[in-house]
């Protein structure tokens, strides 16, 4: 028979054991839903940086291929410019050919020589020219400044006012082709105009590069009729000289256009002319000022070449020679409140001896460029432009 107490403690072991397993499986329990909860977050998470890999591959390609694509259009634009750039070169061949081609306003050079220089002025100045800026010469009242010096629709203009800069009560302009060109022997040309204003001078001369020598081809002074040719043994005017006053015939005005020429040759001859009619020519042999021979025609003091200068000086030696007997004129007489006054040029050559070799001195009954001669005038004691003009 069995044994009651046995019996019932073998039930209650049974039923501790099992309220033990409850107990362990109840702590368990969440321990195992928590790591199956970060368990399924990590997946999700390798699931989201997979997807997230192949998203930047993926735009890493994309950007390779943008950057692939960049490189090829920079190079098709390197090369567009570099086609637009000769292009851009041709063009401006041709129109250097076409220029060449085309008549200028200057006139064909004679037989026996060669055009050197030219520039038609057509709104604006060539290559070949020096232009002042902020200097002047003690022989003025002006400062030459480059702004004075303006294009127009087909000419260029160098404008003098009254204006106060750098202790110089008028401002006005210069060009030179200095530095640029100069020749030995040349026959120039310039059409010119210029305003008839109290004490201004105009002037178109040479002045030799290495030498004292100043060949004036054409100088005038405001309220004077007279345009002025000399040549100078030196610039200072303190040697010899020959000058001529030609004076203006009836109806003829300074204010339209006219073309003054001065040529110089190997031999030392020296001429002047005005609308392609001679004015004047002087020789070795001819007597200067002094009296004697002008040998310096071809001596040191006119050897190498000559450069060319364009300038509208203010006031100075010249206007105060003709106007005021040598004495300084009162600046307050002159380009009075905002008045201007300009030198017009409509262009400018220079021509050559073709191969070096002058032609025969011209037929003194056919003056160069054209006939006819125009005699009147009168021997000139005015100055020189001075060694810093």
């Amino acid at each position: 028979m069995t044994n009651p107490g046995s019996s019932f403690g073998s039930f209650l072991q049974d039923a501790v054991d099992r309220y033990a397993a409850q107990l362990v499986a109840a702590a368990v329990a969440p321990k195992d839903r928590q790591i199956a909860t970060l368990q399924a977050q990590l997946a999700a998470a390798q699931a989201l940086a997979t997807q997230n890999a192949g998203q930047l591959t993926a735009a890493q390609q994309q950007l390779a291929a943008l950057q692939t694509q960049l490189a090829r259009a920079l190079a098709a634009d390197a090369a567009d410019q570099q086609t637009i750039a000769a292009d851009q070169q041709t063009i401006a061949d041709l129109q250097a050919q076409l220029a060449a081609l085309q008549p200028g306003k200057a006139p064909a050079p004679p037989p026996g020589w060669a055009e050197a220089f030219r520039d038609d002025l057509n709104g604006a100045l060539g290559p070949g020219w020096t232009v002042a800026d902020n200097d002047s010469a003690s022989n003025e009242l002006s400062l030459r400044l480059a702004a004075n010096v303006v294009p127009a629709t087909d000419h260029v203009s160098i404008v003098a006012k009254r204006q106060t800069v750098g202790g110089r009560l008028f401002t006005s302009g210069y060009l030179s082709t200095a530095g640029h060109a100069s020749w030995p022997c040349f026959r120039a040309l310039i059409r010119a105009r210029w305003d008839d204003a109290h004490a201004l001078w105009p002037a178109l001369w040479f002045r030799f590069d290495d030498a004292p020598g100043e060949i004036d081809g054409m100088e005038a002074v405001g309220g004077v009729r007279k345009v002025v040719q000399t040549a100078h043994q030196n610039t200072n005017g303190k040697l010899d000289k020959s000058g001529f006053e030609w004076a203006m015939p009836a109806g003829w005005s300074c204010s339209d256009w006219h073309v003054y020429g001065v040529e110089r040759r190997a031999d030392g001859t020296v001429s002047w002319s005005v609308d392609g009619q001679i004015t004047r020519t002087i020789t070795p042999a001819d007597k200067g000022k002094l009296g004697q021979p002008m040998s310096w025609l071809t001596g040191p003091d006119y050897a190498g070449p000559a450069h060319l200068i364009i300038n509208l000086q203010v006031g100075g030696s010249m206007p105060a020679y003709f106007l005021n007997n040598g004495q300084p004129l009162d600046p307050a007489g002159i380009l009075p409140g905002t008045a201007t006054a300009r030198l017009d040029l409509d262009w400018v050559q220079v021509l050559t001896p073709v191969g070096g070799l002058l032609p025969e001195p011209p037929d003194p009954e056919q003056p160069w460029p054209a006939n006819g001669s125009m005699p009147q005038g009168e021997p000139s004691d005015a100055p020189a432009h001075g060694q810093d003009a």
